[in-house]
């Protein structure tokens, strides 16, 4: 028995690919996060490398995407079991997941815009400027401030109170200005023909206070500005002389709050913003891509998906046409294997229960039909051999009435009546022996064959026993090889030929040739035998190949039904075609077999 194994569960390959899946949405995700973390103005990855990373995985998955999709292509045009309904099943599962991804990349683009451009608009661009000029203009004013309480309100305070009262000065100036944070008066001293400063008051916090040494060196002005843990502060450095002494006096003024933390933040928003706004058409290209990237692996899986799928589904289907393949070659021993849970299993029981229906009919109408078959050859037989019988009875009874009645005379008949029992027996022989050709042909032993070289062998007989009568061979490939039994071809044309040379009564043209052809999905070398004899009679042309049918004085009718029978064991098919007055052509077809043609 031929079993055909049931197809395998997909379940585990399904779970493959949506765990691919998930694995590639997962690093793309990754990989996505610290891009867009990448891609702010002050990234340190340049939009370049961003750009080539995104079309290096996008053009892998596409390439993947391309490479399946003409593969199913070329399926299609090869043909096959399924191809269209698997190339349909991919197109609506492609269908499905574009229906699916557009509204979604259109949400995803209206929101990625409008949330841009609520974030990064004009207003806001101008709301940052204007927050950096604000800053601008009050450091100005800061400085402004400070410059004017040292050059102007110092000097005029340090006349009146610096040598007598130093602590007024900071109380009133701090009345003129509020962020005033210290003030620092040195006075120039001198030491052994050097002047050195030295403090003479000091008022404020101690984050500011400096030694005299720092400003030996200073010129008169704007200092560098400070910072401590309390603030942000800026310096003025005044030279005063009061009394025939020298003084230096160092006004500090802090800048209120966090003053460093907020104007560092406007400086930053204000450069981002400025970046940001360059930046938005490739920021939107970046996110495009990113999005096309999430996309392409739900669409690559999405036809690997369907493809396993339809393979799934066309799996059994495929084991189903091949075992009705093998029963329409008449293998009907050929049975499908399946388990209970299988979703074709009621269809494979079917199937096997039909086969096996089929090989147990088959066996009763082929032996019936052999029973019929036999009944009717032996019905035939019995009239065929009773035809001869008759006149080798007259002859019998007519030698013994003339020897009873008339001995003397009796040689007179003796002779022609013995030879036409004689004439008679040798036809019975002859039909016997075709009979037995017929009845017992032997299984035919398949080997690789030349038929230019069969048939050569054959036409070089008839030519010379047949002088008047031109056989072509030269369509015939001289490499065309069959695999077929040697003497059943030979008897094959041995008596197709021998039929054709009668019909011509000894003299006319016979062509041979032999082509390849395509059937179904096997290949055939079809045989062509033309004559240029009267042709067939219509009456007589369904009861050709019947046997003892003959049209012949001689005939034993069983010629053809021997070719017949030997095309049938060799897989093959025979057929005629005639027009009255033009000939006729009988058509053999044999089955190439799995071998090298020439």
């Amino acid at each position: 028995m031929d079993i055909i194994p049931r197809s395998r569960s997909g379940v585990i390959d399904i779970i493959s690919l949506c765990a691919l899946y998930l694995i590639l949405v997962f690093i793309i995700l990754l990989f996505t996060d610290g891009l867009i973390a990448d891609i702010s103005p002050k990234a340190a990855m340049p939009m370049t490398t961003v750009a080539l990373i995104l079309v290096a995985i996008s053009a892998f998955l596409v390439g993947m995407l391309i490479f399946f999709l003409l593969r199913l292509y070329r399926s299609r045009k090869a043909g096959g079991t399924g191809v269209r309904l698997r190339f349909r099943l991919v197109s609506y599962f492609i269908v499905v997941v574009l229906l699916a991804s557009v509204p979604q990349a259109i949400l995803f683009w209206r929101a990625l815009s409008r949330g841009v451009e609520s974030w990064f608009n004009a207003r806001m661009e101008a709301a940052v400027e204007g927050a950096n000029e604000l800053a601008v203009d009050y450091t100005q004013l800061m400085r402004s401030h400070l410059r004017n309480a040292a050059l102007k309100d110092m000097p005029e305070l340090a006349a009146k109170y610096l040598i007598k009262k130093p602590g007024l000065i900071r109380g009133l100036l701090s009345e003129r200005y509020e962020y005033l944070a210290a003030v620092h008066i040195l006075e120039n001293i001198p030491i052994r023909g050097e002047d050195r400063l030295s403090d003479f008051h000091y008022e404020g916090g101690s984050s500011y206070r400096f030694p005299p040494a720092a400003y030996t060196r200073a010129r008169e002005g704007e200092l560098p500005s400070v910072s401590s843990g309390s603030g942000y502060a800026i310096r003025f450095l005044t030279d005063l002389e009061l009394e025939g002494r020298k003084f230096r006096v160092v006004l500090t003024m802090e800048y209120p709050g966090a003053w460093l933390q907020i104007s560092a933040d406007i400086g930053t928003a204000r450069y981002e913003a400025r970046a940001i706004s360059a930046f938005l058409p490739r920021y939107r290209f970046i996110l495009a891509g990113l999005y096309l990237l999430l996309c392409l692996p739900m669409l690559l899986v999405t036809i690997l998906l369907a493809l396993r799928m339809s393979d799934i589904v066309l799996r059994p289907v495929a084991a189903l046409e091949q075992a009705t393949g093998r029963v329409a070659k008449g293998n009907f021993a050929v049975r499908l294997l399946s388990r209970s849970q299988d979703d074709f299993a009621a269809l494979t029981t079917s199937f096997n229960h039909m086969v096996g229906e089929l090989e147990r009919f088959r066996s009763i109408l082929v032996q019936n039909e052999k029973v019929s078959v036999w009944q009717d050859i032996a019905q035939k037989l019995a009239h065929e051999i009773k035809n001869p019988l008759t006149p080798i009875k007259l002859s019998s009874e007519r030698v013994l009435r003339r020897y009873h009645t008339d001995p003397s005379t009796v040689g007179d008949i003796l002779e022609p009546a013995m030879l036409a029992i004689i004439q008679e027996v040798e036809g019975l022989t002859s039909l016997l022996s075709d009979f037995k050709s017929f009845a017992r042909l032997p299984e035919p032993q398949f080997e690789w064959t030349n038929l230019r070289q069969v048939i050569g062998e054959i036409c070089s007989m008839y030519a010379s026993s047949h002088p008047h009568i031109s056989i072509d061979c030269s369509q015939l490939g001289s490499e065309l090889l069959l695999r077929a039994d040697r003497g059943h071809l030979r008897q094959l044309f041995v008596n197709l030929l021998g039929n054709a040379i009668e019909a011509m009564a000894g003299q006319g043209l016979i062509q041979i040739r032999a082509d390849l052809v395509k059937r179904s999905n096997s290949s055939y070398c079809r045989i062509q035998v033309r004559d240029s004899g009267p042709g067939i009679p219509a009456d007589v042309r369904d009861k050709l190949f019947t046997p003892y049918f003959t049209t012949k004085e001689n005939g034993t009718g069983l010629g053809l039904s021997i070719v017949e029978h030997i095309v049938i064991d060799h897989k093959g098919e025979i057929w005629f075609e005639s027009e009255p007055g033009k000939g006729a052509t009988f058509f053999v077809d044999l089955p190439v077999g799995d071998g090298p043609q020439g």
